[in-house]
């Protein structure tokens, strides 16, 4: 039994007895807590090998190289548990991000396949792509104030949240991995990370 109070979890076993002439239950409560959160944290650290070793093997000898990211997204997403992932781009020298491919989790034809936009339109988001470590954003209300025209960009293509990651190659920023919408609780990007390097 997992308390969502406390967060603690317990084992509860008992059973039924006679206790002078009269029906009585006795219940054994065990904190087991330690050995979940170490269980659940394994079962975490499997699922995201799991989803790296399918990344590479998409990635090894395939020649399409279009349809391996577009299957590399998929598996990401789908750990994730994202409506949608994103390859993107970044031309720093041009100061452009284009959208090089996508994943979504059900048909999305009301917004665009293709996507182009220039550095400075959006500052705090080449802000994030500009950093070498995962990002997540759990609630984008909090661009609402610090950047109206992000917040509506983001609004715009109803994206609640973000988990992401920025690609490099000979100490340039040349890629951006996001991930839209994920239904995960745990605030870990680690995954995207190791996707990454």
């Amino acid at each position: 039994y997992k308390s969502q109070i406390t967060g603690r979890t317990f084992i509860l076993t008992g059973k039924r007895l006679s206790w002078n002439g009269k029906d009585a239950h006795i219940e054994y409560v065990t904190d087991d807590t330690a050995r979940a959160n170490a269980l659940e944290a394994l079962q975490k650290k499997l699922r995201e090998q799991e989803c790296i070793s399918a990344c590479n093997r998409h990635l090894s000898g395939d020649v399409d190289f279009t349809g391996s990211i577009k299957r590399i997204l998929a598996e990401i997403g789908s750990y994730y548990g994202a409506q949608r992932c994103v390859l993107m781009e970044v031309d720093a020298r041009q100061g452009r991000v284009r959208k090089l491919s996508r994943w979504t989790r059900e048909t999305m034809d009301e917004y665009p396949q293709s996507m182009e936009f220039g550095l400075n339109d959006y500052l705090p988001l080449a802000q994030r792509m500009g950093k070498p470590d995962c990002r997540t954003t759990e609630n984008v209300e909090q661009f609402k104030e610090s950047d109206p025209a992000l917040y509506a960009f983001l609004c715009g293509m109803n994206i609640t949240n973000i988990r992401s990651a920025s690609f490099e190659l000979d100490d340039v920023r040349q890629a951006y991995l996001a991930v839209f919408n994920s239904d995960m609780t745990d605030p870990d990007s680690s995954l995207l990370s190791q996707i990454a390097f």
